[in-house]
Formats: structure tokens, C-alpha cells, sequence
């Protein structure tokens, strides 16, 4: 039910009531009835809903690929309930931090509708479609943000006032797009954009480079505080910046600096 009271009426003989649908947490049953002209009632004590935890094989089935086994194994030991796979218990998992994560894929923003709180097929579709969707789309838009940027325009310049300080000619700097294999089906052949949509799953902290949040990846500088730049058209003088990944060492305290490796260093079987 939706928390909100259920009320049925019948005359005669025995109510078997009939609850449009049932997800967990208590339950009380209250009866009235009028028999020769007196109100009758009575009522049952409060009854806790159990919620029992599917199987991890069973979690794995509706699972599309190797890395998202592992990132539910990371995110709640692949359990919607506070219990071990296969036990009962009466509350789903919720994160630790208070954020409201909930369920086998700790679903936090958006927030988690009912269905996806008490059910574990609901909650991990949810994942699923949030991780190919909204944080895939994530994963893809740093380089473009990066390329107008007033702040990558002014290490642009500071990196070509160097390079005409030593009488070298300015370069056009330019922004690739991250490396990408579409392939998640292993932890060995994943490109920066794969990457970064794990960390998307996660969450990009707000303090990154530029200006920007925080991605996997960063535009990479010298000892010199200029940009690291590849010269990749000698001829026409056009160059690009190196991408390198976030060091944990360089990312905020809070939530998980280290999620990605946690990630795959994950058993996608979960130990079960």
C-alpha cells in the first residue's frame, strides 16, 4: 500500500479484503460492524511486511552486461533488503550517507519512486535505463563543454605566449572526444568514456577543472602549469590536450574518491 488508509465495506457473511497492492513496511487491519443495532470493532496489532531478497543469479539475469554486475555488487552487495540474498527483512537497503540511495542499485537522484524502494526487479531497471540514459549522456559531454570554455581559453593562450616567448609559432589547440569501445562486457577494454559513465553513476563533485564538475577524466598539464599538448598536424600547426584520469589523491574526501576501481575490482558474481 501507499501509506494511505485502504476502506472496503460488505453486508454479510465473512470480508476477505483485497488490497490493490502490497509493497511492504506495516500493516493494521481495522474492523466495524453493526450487529443488532451496536457497533462492533476491533482491530489487529500493527504487522510488519517482510521484504525477501532475490537471488544474486536472479539479480545477474535482468543485469545487461559485466560491469553493471559488478557496480551492483559495489553498490549493495546486489540486495534490495537489509538482509542476506535470499533472507527477509523489513526494510530495503538504504546508503549510508543519508541521500536516500536505495535498493540494488542504490538509486538516489532521481529520487526512488515506491515501486522501486520495495521491488528489486523495479529498482535495478531503474538503474539499468539511469546508467545507459541520463549518465551515459554525462559521459559524453566534458571535451564539448571544455572547447568553449573561458577558462581553457585563457590556458590556451598562456600556452601559446610560451611557445612565441621561445620564438615558436602559436599552435590551434584542440579538445578530442574521449576514447570510447561501447564494450562493458569486461573490465579490459574500456575507453575513457566508459569510464567516466561509472564514475557518472557515482556522481561528478562540483569542484573540477575549468570551472566544471568533476569527470574521470581531466585535461592534463605540464611541470610548468601550461597545457600538455600533442602536436598532432605539424604541418598546419594544430595540436591536442591529454586527457589523464583523476588522481583519488585530487578528489574531494566525500562519497567515494576511489569509485571506479572499486568498481571493477568488484567479483560481478558477488560471491554468490
Amino acid at each position: 500500500l501507499d501509506g494511505q488508509p485502504f476502506m472496503a465495506s460488505t453486508t454479510g457473511g465473512e470480508y476477505m479484503p483485497e488490497f490493490p497492492e502490497i509493497r511492504g513496511g506495516e500493516r493494521r487491519l481495522k474492523a466495524q460492524a453493526e450487529v443488532d443495532g451496536m457497533m462492533l470493532e476491533d482491530q489487529t496489532m500493527d504487522v510488519r511486511i517482510r521484504g525477501t531478497n532475490p537471488s544474486r543469479a536472479d539479480v545477474r539475469a535482468l543485469l545487461p552486461h559485466d560491469i553493471l554486475m559488478r557496480l551492483a555488487c559495489q553498490e549493495s552487495g546486489q540486495r534490495q533488503f537489509a538482509a542476506a540474498p535470499g533472507a527477509a527483512a523489513e526494510c530495503p537497503i538504504f546508503s549510508g550517507d543519508r541521500l536516500g540511495g536505495v535498493g540494488v542499485m542504490q538509486l538516489t537522484n532521481p529520487a526512488p519512486t515506491l515501486p522501486q524502494i520495495w521491488n528489486w526487479r523495479e529498482n535495478v531497471r531503474g538503474g539499468v535505463a539511469l546508467f545507459q540514459g541520463e549518465k551515459a549522456r554525462f559521459a559524453r559531454i566534458l571535451p564539448g563543454q571544455i572547447r568553449t570554455n573561458a577558462n581553457f581559453t585563457a590556458a590556451v593562450m598562456a600556452f601559446n605566449q610560451a611557445r612565441m616567448d621561445q620564438g615558436l609559432p602559436q599552435l590551434t589547440i584542440q579538445v578530442p572526444e574521449f576514447t570510447t569501445t561501447g564494450d562493458f562486457s569486461s573490465t579490459t577494454n574500456l575507453g575513457q568514456r566508459e569510464l567516466d559513465n561509472i564514475r557518472a553513476y557515482n556522481g561528478f563533485p562540483a569542484n573540477g577543472q575549468f570551472g566544471r564538475p568533476m569527470h574521470e577524466f581531466r585535461v592534463r598539464f605540464d611541470a610548468q602549469g601550461l597545457l600538455d599538448v600533442t602536436i598532432t598536424d605539424p604541418a598546419n600547426l594544430v595540436g591536442e590536450v591529454v586527457w589523464e584520469q583523476v588522481p583519488v589523491a585530487d578528489r574531494p574526501a566525500f562519497g567515494d574518491p576511489n569509485y571506479v576501481n572499486n568498481v571493477l575490482g568488484q567479483d560481478p558474481n558477488c560471491g554468490g
